[in-house]
């Protein structure tokens, strides 16, 4: 059984932060999103992990306006898929991919994935052409395949 100690710590904004997820791009490279309360959009930027050292990188605005419910999942060593509620745009659930290319992130067009309010939503990546999406609704959870091309 493995165990685990604390590393450095970094602060990824100067403001409080809410709905974090993380996805790993590759061995020393992550992408973190989450809400930033002072900026008041969804943010996802590059971390870099060496040893027990951890540094930020590029940052990018992923959805303008309050964001909530973020989930991230890394598709290959440079790009991930994002998705989260746009509680700014009627709390709709959205997806879209994030590509870094070293010192600046690319955003993909959005893709509604449920047009009414979207809850809890998770991703999963199946094989290198799809994800699975789950989320919570006003009436269910549901679960979908989403298609990487």
């Amino acid at each position: 059984v493995s165990s685990l100690a604390v590393g450095s710590a970094i602060a990824i904004s100067t403001a409080r932060v809410e709905y974090l997820a993380v996805a790993t791009l590759d061995s020393t490279k992550a992408l973190v999103c989450f809400y930033d309360t002072f900026q008041a959009d969804g943010v996802c930027r590059t971390l870099t992990a060496t040893g027990a050292s951890v540094t930020a990188g590029a940052s990018l605005v992923v959805n303008s306006g309050a964001t909530a419910y973020l989930a991230a999942e890394g598709l290959s060593s440079n790009e991930a898929a994002v998705c989260y509620q746009d509680t700014a745009g009627g709390g709709h659930g959205k997806c879209c991919t994030i590509a870094d290319h070293s010192i600046l992130l690319g955003k993909g067009s959005d893709f509604t994935v449920h047009g009414s309010t979207t809850y809890s939503l998770t991703l999963a990546k199946v094989d290198t052409g799809s994800l699975v999406v789950c989320y919570q609704s006003t009436s269910a959870g549901t679960c979908k395949v989403l298609l990487v091309s």
